[in-house]
Parts: C-alpha cells; structure tokens; sequence
C-alpha cells in the first residue's frame, strides 16, 4: 500500500502538468476538449448525449447523402447519369459507382454531394467519354450518411444530446434524445397538463423496443377523496391537486420540467395510473412482437404478433362493458 503513494503522488503530477501545458489552466478548454472527443458516445460520463439540451427550434434536419450530377452547358442539357457510393467500414466512401452514365453530356459537368455535411465533400475528378459520365473521384471526402442526420444551426458536426420543445406555457410537449444525429434512447411526449402521451425507444434512428400511447385523461387511486388546496380550493381529481401543489414546491416560470416530473413521480406512487391506449414493440424498424389496443376503459380491442415486420397472429376482442 505504501509503495503505491508515491506512484499515485507522480501520476497525480503529470497529469497537472500536461493540464498546465496542454490546456492552459482552462476548465473551457478541457470541457471543449471532452465534449468533441465524448461526442459520439451514450455511455461516457459528462458527454453531450447526458448533459446537452437544446430547443427544437434550432434543430435541423438534413437529407441523406446523394450525388447530384448536373450539365451547366446552356442548351441540350445531358441527362440520365446516376452514381452512388459503397462505403468502408468507418461510413467512408471508398469510390464512386456509376449507375447509369446517361447521355448528351457536354464537358461541362458539374458533381456535388447533397444532404448532411455536404460541405465535407467535393468531386472535381470528371470522366465524360462520347457525352456519358465514364467515372467520378473525389478530392475531398467525409463519412457518408445514408440516413437523414439532425444538427443544431450553425455547427458543422450532427448533433448529440436532448432536444424539448415546449407549449406556450413552458410545459414540454416532446422531449427527444440524439446521438451523433440519430434518434436514440427514448421519445417522450407530453400533453398541455403535463400528462404523458407516448413514449417510444429508438436505437441508432430506428424503432427499436416498446412504443407505448396513453388516453390523456388520468385515472385517479380509486380511494382518492378531494383536499382542500393551500388556496383553499378542492380541486376534483387527484391529478389537478398535484398540479396545484407543484406551483407552491417549484417556481413554474423557471422550473416547469422539474415540477411535471415530481407531479408524474408522485401521482404513479400514491396509486395514480393512465389507460393504455396502443402497446407496440419494434426492432430495427420493423414491427416484432405484440401490438395490443385498449379502449378507454382497459377493455383489449384487439392483439396482433409480428415478427420481422410480418404478422403472424391477429385476434379481435368482443366489445365489453
């Protein structure tokens, strides 16, 4: 034991001497330096992906990667050339295909990649024999995207981290998580009294786990008796007398989000629940296991099974009273 004090004294050492050097003395700077290199992690304590929220109003969505050949030349135009790309195992292209070379291209031809980061590419390197595109290069490439990816306006890179939007009154309406630009982890949406509407499991922007939609009226504990409020007011349900009482722990203006949560939270534990309205389950976008509806009430309306999108059992329920 005491032989490691002193290894523990060295390392202790070094590593403020490389945070004096390599960082300045700047907590910024090392903030900046784990927030890009945690960037595309889930599980790394203190990444973007468990600290980072943004408003949805400045999300951005932006297309799949897709090569756009055009012909600048004034008059008849060549047309009909397609290409795409196949991709090593880092996402980066290892060389353009030609699908289709089309026709009646001039030599003024003009490639560019559209969708996400599209800025990161450029393809100067045009082959046109007898006005068909014969090959294509690039002189400047990125990872490519076969999928819409998310960004925050203004930065290059696609976005990680939690995205709200909310209603005119500060409540949320959807509470999304993204990771390198992907749906991932779960969706929640709220209704404007704060009660849940759905939430949904994504895995790397597919549907991936349970799915599950609520009827947006509480279903108060069945021994619930109305109190009287501290405005000496007896609100008719459960649910509303939280609410109330959530505006004398929190200040609403300010601390919204963390008031719906303790009401949610409370509301569940004292017996409080909500009818089910739609349970599905999902893997890899497809539809894979039950997909159950209830009506108001908790009556099934029906139950279906898939597996890898295709269904296997189908059963309709009698309607009970």
């Amino acid at each position: 034991m005491k032989k490691l004090i002193p290894v523990t004294i060295i390392l202790t050492v070094i590593f403020c001497f490389s945070y004096l050097i390599i960082f300045e003395g700047e907590i910024t700077k090392v903030k900046s330096w784990w927030s890009d290199l945690s960037r595309n992690s889930e599980n790394l304590p203190l990444s973007p992906y468990k600290t980072r929220i943004e408003d949805a109003q400045n999300l951005i969505i932006e297309g799949a990667n897709q090569i756009f050949i055009s012909d600048t030349k004034l008059f008849w135009k060549g047309y009909g050339a397609k290409a795409d790309v196949y991709l090593d195992k880092d996402n980066y292209p290892g060389g353009i295909i030609i699908r289709n070379g089309g026709q009646g291209y001039s030599k003024n031809v003009r490639v560019s990649v559209t969708g996400a980061s599209s800025q990161n590419f450029e393809i100067n390197d045009i082959n046109i024999v007898n006005g068909t595109v014969k090959g294509l290069n690039f002189n400047k490439l990125s990872t490519w995207s076969r999928e819409p990816l998310a960004f925050i306006k203004d930065e290059k890179e696609p976005y990680t981290g939690k995205v709200v939007q909310k209603y005119f009154t500060g409540q949320i309406i959807e509470e999304s998580s993204y990771l390198a630009g992907k749906l991932h982890g779960k969706i929640k949406q709220f209704n404007i009294d704060g009660s849940p509407k759905c939430e949904k499991d994504y895995v790397q922007g597919k549907k991936h786990g349970t799915h599950i939609y609520w009827y947006e009226k509480p279903i108060d504990p069945s021994d619930y008796i109305p109190k009287t409020n501290s405005i000496g007011e007896k609100p008719p349900t459960y649910w509303l007398h939280l609410k109330d009482d959530s505006k004398e722990n929190y200040n609403i203006s300010t601390e919204m989000d963390e008031a719906n949560k303790w009401v949610l939270k409370t509301y569940r534990m004292n017996g409080g629940s909500f009818q089910v309205k739609l349970l599905e389950h999902w893997k890899d976008d497809l539809r894979h296991g039950l997909f159950e509806a209830f009506d108001k009430i908790g009556n099934k309306k029906f139950k279906d099974e898939y597996k890898d999108g295709l269904r296997v059992k189908h059963q309709i329920f009698d309607k009970q009273k």
